[in-house]
């Protein structure tokens, strides 16, 4: 049943996809929102009060990412852990055969296009460079730049409240990555996705801007058909198509990638 036909089997089962579909229908209750606070209504959700296994697996990993138990508002979207490999806690993603292990695999065997997505750039400031840069093999990223924070190298104009690349004066972290960074971008050598750019532009007709500041991970979820779309979705406007993005404007847009320049229609 599992072998190919060319080895004399029937090919019609996948084990490893079939397992990756039962994980995610395991997964897609832990999706549905994250608490803002330990007392949130995230807690109050059905299908976490209906169980005893996944608040149990959401505090297990609250507590690989927060450093230490606070009653503050919290800061991390945690299902930023299920979209983004170099976002996952080591100890989780080192047990091979560890339930997160399984859930993660179960999310990477899924197609990641992420085009139309729009984000805040607090969101977009919790990425890695290697969670918003478009591979490439001329321009390959190195390890210690790639498991760089977008903070170190971008930060959020107090005036416009868009994304603006820091100046050599405001670099305090890692310099010579950064500048290494941002030369490659201004020059073109390496190109961003499009979901990151749009932290970089003025609020316009071709997309919905997003409302809050706080980090979300929604719309990446809601590209992925791993959460319901809300009514007020940060995605593009349908049938919307906007001009190439100039050079320069925010140290490498290259209107000859799609990705990156041209946002095309719904």
């Amino acid at each position: 049943m599992c072998f190919p036909r060319n080895k004399g089997g029937l090919g019609v089962l996948n084990p490893p996809l079939q397992q990756s579909a039962l994980q995610l229908r395991w997964l897609l209750p832990l999706l549905h929102d994250f608490p803002c606070s330990p007392t949130s209504d995230f807690w109050n959700h059905p299908s976490l009060k209906s169980s005893v296994v996944l608040p149990l697996l959401v505090d297990f990993l609250l507590s690989h990412l927060m450093p230490t138990e606070s009653q503050e508002p919290i800061q991390i979207d945690y299902r930023q852990a299920f979209m983004f490999k170099q976002l996952r806690p080591k100890k989780l993603v080192q047990s091979l055969d560890g339930v997160f292990s399984l859930f993660f695999r179960a999310v990477d065997n899924l197609s990641h296009t992420f085009d139309k997505v729009v984000i805040n750039p607090q969101t977009a400031l919790c990425l890695t460079l290697d969670d918003v840069s478009v591979p490439s093999s001329s321009c390959p990223l190195p390890n210690s730049m790639a498991r760089l924070s977008c903070s170190s190298v971008y930060m959020t104009d107090p005036i416009s409240g868009r994304l603006r690349p820091t100046s050599s004066s405001e670099i305090s972290l890692h310099p010579y990555l950064t500048k290494r960074f941002l030369k490659w971008v201004r020059s073109d050598h390496m190109k961003l996705y499009s979901f990151f750019v749009r932290a970089f532009l003025r609020p316009s007709s071709s997309f919905i801007p997003v409302a809050h500041t706080h980090i979300d991970m929604s719309s990446f979820l809601v590209a992925l058909s791993l959460t319901p779309q809300p009514v007020l979705c940060c995605l593009l406007r349908p049938s919307t198509q906007i001009s190439p993005l100039q050079n320069g404007f925010f140290y490498g847009a290259s209107p000859s990638d799609h990705k990156v320049a041209t946002y095309g229609t719904g």
